[in-house]
């Protein structure tokens, strides 16, 4: 039996990175809209982190089909999706990973040129459990954003995963106060 010439893309609905890519023997004939199809209570990525994993809830994550392509199915995480919802398709970052500071609880997220972008910050305690969400949008009228991180436990080691649009994900490790 022969794979399907199509791939099912599953990505971060709000800033379009590509969590994973996967073939079928054969698609249905009606595509999946809900990504808890695929993922159930959440999609365990791993390899971010040394220490554990990172589980995305599935109502952030959208789902689509394209033609397959095997050089993005082997490094789905240095993918984003042009244009979602409608019409995505899938292409290499455009932007460069941003550099990321806390201070008291507030992530500095700093891009190389000021952009209009929808970011998502996933704050994963070490010790486990659901990542914290916080999402903002950088207006491109300055290369710098901050977001104020509530409700994390202090003294609790963090990591900050930051998905900005169109730029890599950034990774953070930091101690909350």
């Amino acid at each position: 039996m022969s794979l399907s010439p199509q791939m099912d893309i599953l990505y971060l609905q709000s800033v379009g990175h590509v969590l994973g890519i996967f073939t079928r023997n054969s698609e249905p004939a009606q595509m999946e809209t809900d990504s808890s199809a695929f993922v159930g209570a959440g999609l365990n990525v791993r390899g971010l982190i040394p220490d554990g994993n990172l589980v995305i809830p599935p109502a952030l994550i959208g789902v689509f089909r394209a033609n397959r392509v095997w050089d993005q199915l082997l490094n789905p995480l240095s993918l984003c999706v042009s244009s979602p919802p409608a019409l995505p398709s899938l292409m290499s970052f455009p932007g460069t990973k941003p550099s990321v500071q806390v201070a008291a609880d507030v992530l500095k997220i700093t891009l190389a040129t000021a952009a209009v972008a929808q970011i998502l910050v996933l704050a994963l305690d070490t010790a486990g459990g659901t990542p914290a969400q916080f999402s903002t949008k950088c207006a491109g009228s300055s290369p710098i954003v901050e977001v104020t991180m509530t409700g994390l436990v202090p003294a609790d080691t963090y990591y900050a995963f930051v998905f900005v649009e169109t730029h890599p994900m950034a990774l953070h490790k930091f101690v909350a106060t």
